[in-house]
């Protein structure tokens, strides 16, 4: 896993980059702010199955949320 800062997030869709953004907060703190991308809270993700996740093994995820500790 790597650490990607907003700063950095922000130069790449601001260079036209699509992004696989996911915001893994509640969705009460989605509607207070987000940054786009799709709403998928944590606990929605921890109960996927293998089989939900595999369109995504090749793929780079940003998932974020308020304070790094969901998301990381």
């Amino acid at each position: 896993m790597k650490i990607i800062t907003a700063e950095e997030v922000k130069a790449r869709t601001d260079a036209g980059e699509k992004l696989n953004i996911i915001d893994v907060r509640e969705p009460y703190e989605n509607a207070e702010f987000n940054i786009g991308g799709n709403l998928v809270p944590l606990g929605q993700i921890q109960s996927m199955q293998i089989d939900d996740l595999e369109s995504f093994k090749n793929e780079e995820l940003i998932m974020y949320c308020r304070s790094g500790n969901r998301s990381g």
